[in-house]
């Protein structure tokens, strides 16, 4: 489309998101669903990203242990989805781009530190993963004996994915 802001560097971008292990990711247009489908999307995410635009909105009907993940062009200084996140709960990670944007048409085309942007990912998954009773305490890429711990993964694992023997969580001492 070409209204509003475009990751320049997209795919990257998603293949960023999708690089953790035992995690799922979708990748979704909002502007294609109807309002209820984005409610219910909106609802059954523990990370939401995306690049500062009213669609962050949405972070107000988030899960209560929601991530907000803002990606801010180099020029925009306003703060209103960091405070939406937080009057309403929900914890707030932003992150900026250093790289001036080009134009695309009345679109801004923002490009994405894809390390930063990692690095990023990495702190709010880690956040996701300790929600409700979560054990497992570790970023996008965790070691099987970390992600053995939490039962909640069991859906997870298919014929691909072995189970890992958990971690011995037994004190060490007398």
């Amino acid at each position: 489309k070409n209204t509003g802001r475009i990751l320049e560097n997209e795919q990257e971008v998603v293949n960023a998101l999708k690089s953790g292990n035992m995690m799922k990711t979708n990748v979704v247009d909002m502007a294609g669903m109807t309002y209820g489908e984005q409610l219910k999307m909106v609802r059954n995410s523990n990370i939401i990203v995306g690049v500062h635009g009213a669609g962050l909105m949405f972070i107000m009907f988030a899960a209560e242990e929601a991530v907000l993940v803002e990606i801010h062009p180099s020029y925009r200084q306003d703060r209103h989805f960091r405070h939406a996140a937080r009057m309403t709960g929900k914890l707030y990670m932003p992150m900026r781009s250093l790289q001036r944007e080009t134009c695309h048409g009345s679109s801004d085309n923002i490009k994405v530190d894809i390390e930063e942007f990692t690095k990023t990912i990495d702190g709010a998954v880690r956040l996701a993963r300790n929600f409700d009773d979560g054990l497992s305490e570790c970023g996008l890429q965790c070691p099987s004996s970390i992600l053995a711990l939490d039962n909640r993964l069991d859906p997870f694992y298919d014929g691909h994915t072995p189970k890992g023997r958990p971690v011995n969580t037994q004190f060490p001492c007398g």
